[in-house]
């Protein structure tokens, strides 16, 4: 049954509560196509307020995010100007579900991620122009108020990033591969990558998680 007053923020949500078994179970495709939304969620807090004592006390709530996140920075140690064309992530798990258990005292989540899409995830279509020796904190997502996107939690094991960028003065563009590190994507933090460029060549580095 659809839990009461909850409903799917986005059309590729779906959110369904069975009161029997006390879970909720949410349904996602998570890619830039549609809206980003987080989803947090707490641990039960019984508060009974039909006995002659009432308990006034206050309610705890000890919020967890459901997802994972991650942005992609870019640092030009170089003199020359660089146009990014377009960022793609392959083998990303885009498609999933989570059963959150509200039925014991600890709140348990049960995830269940389809393969890893073929499908990439893209960039904005749009090119990036970014000057010499400059450092931009968001090169993927769509505006400068979401520098990360949500994905589902999930094991990073053969992923990998492509780029395509001009450099100035040349009129063709060149294509990189960039393999992405084997890691855990973990509910609750935010993953960032910060490509380089200098006169080597481009390459990929990872940053500490942080908190959000």
């Amino acid at each position: 049954n659809d839990a009461a007053g909850l409903s799917a923020p986005t059309s590729n949500w779906t959110a369904n509560y069975d009161n029997n078994t006390k879970k909720l179970t949410l349904s996602a495709t998570l890619d830039k196509n549609y809206n980003q939304f987080d989803f947090l969620y707490s641990g039960i807090d019984y508060r009974n307020m039909t006995a002659t004592q009432k308990d006034r006390s206050t309610v705890e709530m000890n919020m967890s995010h459901l997802f994972s996140a991650f942005g992609i920075g870019f640092i030009n140690n170089s003199d020359f100007e660089l146009t990014i064309n377009s960022i793609a992530l392959y083998r990303l798990r885009k498609q999933g579900s989570a059963a959150i258990d509200f039925s014991q005292n600890a709140t348990t989540v049960a995830y269940n991620l389809s393969a890893a899409d073929a499908t990439p995830f893209v960039s904005n279509s749009a090119s990036y122009t970014i000057n010499g020796n400059t450092t931009v904190s968001n090169v993927f997502a769509p505006d400068a108020e979401q520098s990360y996107y949500m994905v589902w939690p999930q094991t990073i094991s053969d992923a990998y990033m492509t780029i395509s960028y001009t450099i100035e003065g040349e009129d063709a563009p060149r294509t990189k591969t960039l393999p992405l590190e084997p890691e855990e994507w973990v509910a609750g933090k935010k993953h960032s990558y910060n490509i380089k460029f200098d006169a080597f060549g481009i390459t990929i580095e990872t940053t500490a998680w942080e908190e959000p």
